[in-house]
């Protein structure tokens, strides 16, 4: 999905899987301008997480989100039915191979960038033989307006996770 303007929704861009065993792989957000969005801004999911009500134990793969503007996201989340139900920014769960960067999240809600990469907590015997997240020279300003956990960014899971030269202003 790449230079597209999202204003005025229920939720952003949302990538999940359809069944068990799905590979969502080369995806890529670039370029695109998310305003006034209810729930979540930009959220993919390989199937697992407290929202989903079926473990689909699919695969999340290759994942790059680059160059995106989101301001004021999150502020009528949806309940815990979708993957932007916290209101983030940029919400990204079981990725194996995840670059974010040079993103831009304004007056959000949840956090402002979330990224849990690679395996499930529990339940799930799928081999992942590469993890590796990349999350730099992004900015971050108000987040976390009507959430008390995570952070301005947020990193959990597996890794290697590369977390550097990244903006939190006012979490």
């Amino acid at each position: 999905v790449r230079d597209c303007r999202l204003t005025h929704g229920t939720e952003g861009l949302v990538a999940v899987p359809e069944k068990k065993g799905d590979r969502l792989d080369y995806l890529v957000v670039s370029g695109n301008d998310l305003r006034d969005i209810d729930g979540g801004g930009i959220a993919m999911t390989n199937g697992h997480g407290h929202f989903v009500r079926k473990r689909y134990h699919a695969r999340l793969i290759h994942v790059k989100v680059l160059n995106n503007r989101l301001e004021r996201i999150g502020y009528r989340p949806l309940g815990n039915s979708s993957p932007g139900s916290h209101g983030s920014g940029i919400n990204l769960q079981g990725g194996e191979l995840v670059e974010v960067a040079h993103n831009v999240v304004t007056d959000v809600c949840g956090a402002g960038i979330l990224v849990f990469t690679g395996s499930e907590w529990k339940g799930s015997h799928i081999v992942r033989p590469l993890l590796r997240s990349l999350v730099h020279h992004n900015t971050v300003i108000n987040s976390l307006l009507t959430l008390q956990d995570y952070g301005g960014i947020s990193i959990w899971m597996g890794g290697p996770v590369y977390v550097y030269d990244n903006i939190s202003g006012n979490p």
